[in-house]
């Protein structure tokens, strides 16, 4: 493939999962995770490993196609798309969940 090869689809990977782990720390920042955290925490985490599935399948024939790299492209905006959803959803997005959202929109609007 032209422009990604394995260790460029984990590296992504890679940043994703530490994203998470960071986004736990934010969390509980205040010593507390509220419903509408845990469920924008779940939903990422849900995502990711949905994620990770897909880069195991991609690299593990030893050819990565541009069809699964345009996949994972798109399923980067799924995860944001959703993630902005769960904290929106009751009209109010507190400081906490904005700074999860922050987190995760950092690691996917990252060049590839």
């Amino acid at each position: 493939m032209d422009n990604y090869d394995a260790n460029k689809l984990l590296l992504r990977l890679q940043s994703l999962t530490d994203s998470m782990s960071e986004m736990i720390e934010i969390a509980m920042e205040d010593d507390q995770i509220s419903e509408d955290e845990k469920e924008l925490l779940l939903n990422v985490n849900k995502n990711i490993e949905e994620y990770a599935k897909r880069v195991i399948s991609s690299i593990e024939d030893g050819i990565i196609e541009e069809s699964e790299v345009e996949w994972l492209k798109e399923f980067e905006k799924v995860i944001k798309v959703e993630a902005e959803k769960i904290a929106r959803k009751d009209q109010v997005v507190t400081r906490d969940e904005l700074a999860l959202l922050e987190k995760v929109i950092s690691i996917l609007e990252t060049d590839w």
